[in-house]
């Protein structure tokens, strides 16, 4: 059996941290860009990302929480 490895996203930004969610939909993951911490959610089967802590601060590492 072999491993197939895929970049998911194509950016000249150092990425790293990532957190699946629980449905296996997106991941969450950190992202340096231009000096600035900020979490993305890539959704895994269209490739849409988007920025979720825009604003100045270090936003570290991702973290799911389920609701009860």
């Amino acid at each position: 059996m072999s491993i197939i490895r895929k970049h998911l996203t194509d950016t000249p930004f150092s990425e790293s941290k990532i957190a699946w969610s629980p449905s296996g939909r997106y991941i969450a993951y950190h992202a340096k860009v231009d000096e600035m911490d900020d979490i993305f959610l890539l959704e895994i089967l269209s490739g849409n990302v988007e920025m979720v802590t825009p604003g100045n601060g270090y936003h570290g590492e991702p973290e799911w929480i389920l609701a009860e």
